[in-house]
């Protein structure tokens, strides 16, 4: 089967399952003279209790997942983005998360012969990187955080890079698991936790992150934590319904759903 990329088009609160749809009905012999509207109700795209605890496996060759970004903000705003990550190789370009608006704006936070960078989307210039490789086969927590000026890369809790480009200024409209478009630079590991904050996260609140505190904020706008049994889809459980669509639908570029081995004690050095 060929190939079927995502159309890079705006993304509502659950990819627009929650729209009310009207119907027009004609009633006959019922003392109507027209046609009424009937309001359906809204589908439940709430998320469903976390069942386990679980996290994603990509190939590197064909899986991706595609998420909401309902109130996701202003590329020149503060925001953060963080994720846990066990890679299976050192080796190519590789996208952990990417959020952006066609290919003219937005960030893409990966891996550069494992070493975890963040790039502007359009010229592909990168913002911040780290200076060292992510150890194979061992999970890390990846951070990167834009303040308005700097933006910041952290690994482990631990600051590993800072930058002063100006970044892309659209706001993003599609966003991308495990490849930049469904189509190159995939990943090839284990995923979890992948949360995304409309602000600055401070760096004890990164290190809090790490040793496993409470995400909650208002400004948090997704977090997958991948604790569902649904093969195709994972939920946001930071309430704008920002769900995650597995390989487009497609089980053969789905990431594999994996029991979570990411250790319960979690703590910065």
């Amino acid at each position: 089967m060929p190939r079927r990329r995502t159309q890079d088009r705006p993304r509502g609160p659950g990819s627009g399952l929650r729209a009310w749809v009207v119907v027009l009905l004609s009633v006959a012999g019922c003392g109507s003279t027209g046609p009424t509207e009937e309001a359906l109700p809204l589908l439940d795209d709430s998320p469903p209790p976390p069942q386990g605890d679980g996290a994603l496996a990509f190939d590197g060759a064909a899986h991706y997942a595609t998420v909401g970004t309902a109130g996701f903000p202003f590329g020149l705003a503060a925001h953060t983005i963080t994720l846990w990550v066990k890679p299976r190789r050192a080796a190519g370009d590789e996208t952990l998360v990417a959020l952006r608006k066609d290919y003219q704006s937005g960030v893409q936070l990966g891996l550069q012969d494992g070493v975890p960078t963040a790039w502007r989307v359009y010229a592909r210039r990168p913002y911040v990187s780290a200076s060292d490789p992510l150890a194979v086969e061992v999970w890390h927590h990846v951070a990167y955080v834009y303040d308005g000026a700097e933006h910041h890369l952290y690994v482990d809790g631990v600051e590993r890079g800072t930058g002063t480009l100006e970044p892309n200024n659209r706001t993003s409209t599609g966003g991308w698991l495990g490849s930049l478009d469904g189509e190159r630079w995939f990943f090839q590991g284990e995923m979890d936790r992948v949360r995304v904050w409309s602000e600055a996260r401070t760096p004890e609140q990164i290190a809090d992150d790490v040793a496993g505190g409470d995400p909650s904020s208002e400004a948090l706008v997704l977090e997958l934590s991948f604790d569902e049994t649904d093969e195709l889809r994972a939920y946001d459980r930071s309430g704008r319904r920002n769900h995650a669509t597995l390989g487009d639908g497609f089980p053969e570029w789905a990431p594999e759903r994996v029991p979570s081995d990411l250790p319960s004690d979690l703590a910065t050095d």
